[in-house]
């Protein structure tokens, strides 16, 4: 993708963390049908897609590297390859099940965030995994921090309040307030007036939205 509209990326949050659909069955007056599904998403875009807070909270960004010249391959022979290796990602996956399964309810509380059953789950397999007991939570948690440092960057508004901040170490005011505040600042003048709140209410809703972000980075 190249990027991801604010209804996509709602659709994704429900699904990555669960929800369900309520339609009427057609043909009928009164019976509904309902559709629930919780599906992890692999998402692949060359810029950060999760621009909105509540989706990046629940994403964990791999950024690949750079596949040199020399190490290019056709299709044909990934697939060659990836047959010979099959049995033993197989195996490997169902193995790290299997430890999940056993462990899961004696392990230990881990820190709880929007994701945390997946943490869990993963923490729980980390002993037939090739990586140090505690390390994939250590990893999701330096994920989750820059997250908050790349949406704070990204938002318009939440970049403004950090500004603010910074420069008065702290505010208070109503919504009228703070949109008056912050369309003092330069930057401010450079956004284009369709990526901009136009009222104190789209401003009020704006930072109830971005509060997560901005409690995670001291504001």
């Amino acid at each position: 993708l190249s990027g991801i509209s604010p209804r996509l990326s709602d659709a994704f949050c429900r699904l990555a963390t669960g929800a369900g659909l309520s339609k009427r069955q057609l043909f009928t007056d009164e019976e509904e049908i309902v559709i629930e599904a919780c599906r992890p998403l692999i998402i692949n875009g060359i810029e950060d897609l999760a621009a909105r807070e509540d989706l990046a909270e629940r994403c964990v960004n791999v950024v690949l590297s750079p596949i040199p010249a020399t190490a290019r391959r056709t299709e044909r022979k990934i697939w060659d390859q990836f047959r010979l290796e099959h049995p033993r990602i197989l195996g490997a996956c169902l193995e790290a099940v299997s430890h999940a399964l056993k462990n899961i309810s004696r392990l230990e509380t881990i820190a709880l965030s929007r994701m945390s059953d997946a943490v869990e789950f993963v923490a729980a397999a980390e002993e037939a995994l090739p990586w140090s007991a505690g390390a994939f939570q250590q990893a999701f948690e330096d994920n989750q921090k820059d997250y908050v440092a790349a949406c704070l960057e990204t938002d318009v508004v939440g970049s403004a309040i950090s500004s603010l901040i910074t420069e008065h170490n702290s505010w208070k005011g109503t919504a009228t307030d703070l949109l008056r505040a912050m369309m003092l600042s330069p930057a401010v003048a450079c956004i284009p007036s369709d990526e901009w709140p136009s009222s104190p209410r789209a401003v009020g809703g704006w930072v109830r939205r971005i509060s997560p972000v901005l409690r995670k980075a001291g504001i």
